[in-house]
């Protein structure tokens, strides 16, 4: 009973589902929460775009299966960047405990799949799936900040820019990647101009 108090506590008092978190450390749990955010992003994905139903149910195994695995090493990536910025030599925390806190963070992505009826059901199903899917995002995003803020006892900018700093990591590779590659082309241009 007390898991389900603590996944209620994490929709509406995430300061208080800290608390809890850190005192039971139910990893089954966060891996559970996980799983069923996955699966409701597939069938998700599968109600909104029929393409995604062609190859079968053993497609959509293999598609969870996928991403459940992508999700959990980016969680694992994730969480070692967000511990590495949120400790120093007055702010101490277990990483261990901050991938629980993450984890249980994905629970309101169970609500894609409803969301994906939901947008069904109207003319204009692409947007309004966006707009919801988007709103699930930021809502996420909030409980990460919280997440973090609690557990660690910093300011609440500081835990923004802990979990907004993965996202920072990955526009950064992404322009200097695109520079390497625009270069290269430039370069390869010139010497074919010549």
């Amino acid at each position: 009973m007390r898991t389900l108090s603590i996944l209620y506590d994490q929709l509406t008092s995430p300061s208080r589902a800290v608390v809890g978190l850190v005192e039971q450390r139910p990893y089954g749990l966060a891996i559970l929460v996980v799983a069923l955010a996955v699966i409701s992003e597939v069938v998700g994905k599968t109600l909104v775009g029929p393409g995604y139903m062609l190859g079968g149910v053993s497609f959509l195994v293999l598609s969870f299966v996928a991403q459940f695995a992508f999700v959990l090493v980016s969680l694992v990536v994730a969480t070692s960047i967000y511990h590495f910025a949120a400790t120093n030599e007055y702010v101490t925390g277990h990483a261990r405990v901050l991938f629980l806190l993450i984890a249980v963070c994905f629970l309101p992505y169970i609500l894609l799949a409803p969301l994906s009826i939901l947008a069904q059901a109207t003319p204009q199903s692409g947007p309004i799936w966006f707009a919801g899917a988007a709103a699930i995002w930021i809502w996420v995003f909030g409980l990460k900040v919280s997440a973090v803020r609690h557990y660690y006892a910093i300011s609440a900018g500081s835990a923004f820019f802990v979990v907004l700093l993965p996202y920072l990591i990955i526009v950064g590779l992404a322009l200097i990647a695109m520079m390497f590659f625009f270069s290269s082309i430039a370069a390869a241009l010139q010497d074919f101009a010549v």
